[in-house]
């Protein structure tokens, strides 16, 4: 099942509306969906928003089929939040997404991680630099990606 349509889970914060606004601007989709737990601090024209808790199982017939999906769902502010909550947003959120999107047939997915799996460092890092995990953030985000890419 495919349809003209992206969703960008997430997408509420900084880095998810000027996607938001990129994907409109771009025409390439019928439909630009935003599912996220909080409201938008600005709206973007030709977006439909959705509220979604990624940490639950998302209903596959209540937001339809995807071309596209993009995952910005995190929990990420650095100290902040207990472990736990990294763990439950990030890596359930991660699983649910991903669960969704087999649902769906949608075979396209954009995910953001975190340079905090390489460890705090002043050191330019790139895709093939030694893992550091040493906070529940970075942990998080590593088996996040491990998600995604199985």
């Amino acid at each position: 099942m495919t349809s003209s349509t992206a969703i960008v889970f997430g997408g509420a914060g900084f880095i998810g509306t000027h996607l938001l606004r990129h994907l409109v601007a771009r025409g390439d989709y019928a439909h630009v969906m935003c599912a996220d737990i909080r409201d938008p601090k600005r709206l973007v024209a030709g977006v439909e928003y959705r509220t979604c808790d990624v940490r639950e199982a998302i209903d596959a017939d209540k937001f339809g089929p995807a071309s596209i999906i993009y995952n910005l769902a995190a929990v990420h502010t650095t100290p902040g939040y207990e472990d736990w909550e990294y763990y439950w947003t990030n890596v359930l959120g991660a699983t649910h997404v991903c669960d969704y999107a087999r649902a769906v047939g949608c075979e396209t997915m954009v995910f953001t991680s975190s340079i905090s799996v390489y460890g705090p460092c002043e050191d330019a890092k790139d895709e093939h630099s030694a893992l550091e995990l040493n906070s529940a953030y970075g942990r998080s985000k590593y088996q996040a990606e491990e998600i995604h890419r199985a």
